[in-house]
């Protein structure tokens, strides 16, 4: 619908330089509500974050997504508009989130949307959506239930720190792969505020 898709302008690819190389997470723009003023800041998952990662280096990636929804034609990653990454301003291994400062906000051809936050409880069976970037590929859209809230996970081996509180789904249009994580985990009834954001998993695949 027309609101899922100002939303979706929000949402941006991240690649992460690392020593051993680099990841690709997801990432979605987040409105503070203690200003007017819309600043450039990210919200995505801390895992993506772990190990040294300098901010300046996070690069993020605008409206990579098909022009249309059936046999769209997906832009060459050279022609997107790309910010870069300013400040890591906080990190939570236990919630497995991370919050970020881009040195500026690019506005492309279908706008710029900040999004809403809710810190309400979520209810079970309630309707989710999620948008990410699976696997570096263009944009998708993920519909999925609430089946479990407050739910404590282990995001290695090793389970340490534990990951907590977080918040379960179980998908009914679409799945979510490596390259996903820290994308919005939206409430369409509640105008599409952010409750959450992607963290673990399942391994999925269209075969399975």
């Amino acid at each position: 619908d027309q609101t899922a898709g100002k939303i979706s302008t929000a949402v941006a690819m991240l690649i992460i330089p690392k020593s051993t190389g680099q990841v690709q997470c997801t990432g979605a723009l987040l409105n503070n509500p203690a200003t007017a003023a819309l600043e450039p800041l990210m919200i995505t998952a801390n895992h993506c974050m772990k190990g040294a990662v300098d901010a300046e280096s996070i690069d993020v990636i605008w409206d990579y997504r098909a022009d249309t929804c059936l046999n769209g034609k997906v832009p060459d990653l050279d022609t997107l508009l790309h910010s870069p990454g300013f400040e890591i301003l906080a990190q939570d291994a236990v919630l497995d989130g991370a919050l970020l400062k881009l040195e500026s906000v690019a506005v492309g051809p279908y706008g710029r949307a900040w999004l809403g936050w809710d810190t309400r409880a979520v209810a079970i069976k309630e309707t989710v959506h999620v948008m990410h970037h699976p696997q570096g590929e263009d944009l998708r859209i993920s519909k999925a239930h609430v089946t479990a809230v407050d739910v404590t996970a282990c995001l290695d081996l090793a389970c340490c720190p534990e990951a907590k509180q977080q918040i379960e789904v179980h998908y009914d249009e679409g799945i979510t792969q490596g390259g996903s994580s820290g994308a919005p985990l939206l409430l369409p009834k509640n105008n599409y505020r952010l409750s959450g954001m992607l963290s673990n998993g399942n391994t999925h695949s269209c075969s399975t």
